[in-house]
């Protein structure tokens, strides 16, 4: 856990992002490098949640499940010989090409949390943090960035009071 600077509260912790009533924390390990970010509040300029995937894939799929579905019809419609034996290997191939185009698609889908500033920025596979949990974190941060803006009402030198923060809830399933 990172040391908190004086008057500094943890609103939240999803896996390796924490966000305190100052700025976004991220400890990221992976391949034997690690990385700790930090972005103050009142810096950050840009937050996103950005979702990409590759529907092209899904496409090829397609039109190769539709090739092995002529194929198959050609095979059952021309006299037993080696052409309906070449037409059914075809079919068994596009049938796998197909299932690895829709795998390799479904591998390809990312979610990614984004949080910048001029200074730098902290991408986050999401994967790791519930969806509710990353929309939460966004209303959150754009909370905390508006309230760290906002002319202080109190004298320099006198302490604000802190914003107060819910967690998510989470509705149970309707059985």
């Amino acid at each position: 856990m990172f040391k908190l600077i004086e008057g500094e509260q943890v609103v939240m912790a999803a896996g390796p992002l924490s966000l305190t009533t100052h700025r976004v924390h991220s400890e990221h390990t992976s391949w034997g490098s690690q990385s700790v970010d930090e972005l103050f509040l009142e810096h950050i300029s840009y937050q996103a949640l950005r979702m990409s995937s590759r529907p092209a894939l899904l496409v090829i799929a397609g039109f190769s499940l539709l090739l092995a579905m002529y194929k198959v019809a050609a095979a059952a419609t021309t006299p037993l010989d080696m052409s309906q034996n070449l037409d059914t290997y075809v079919a068994a191939a596009s049938v796998f090409g197909a299932f690895l185009f829709v795998l390799w698609y479904a591998l390809t889908r990312r979610q990614v949390f984004v949080v910048a500033s001029s200074a730098g920025r902290i991408e986050l596979a999401a994967r790791e943090i519930p969806r509710e949990t990353l929309d939460w974190l966004l209303m959150k941060v754009t909370e905390a960035k508006h309230y760290h803006r906002q002319p202080s009402p109190t004298p320099v030198g006198t302490a604000m009071p802190a914003p107060t923060y819910a967690s998510p809830q989470v509705a149970a399933a309707p059985r």
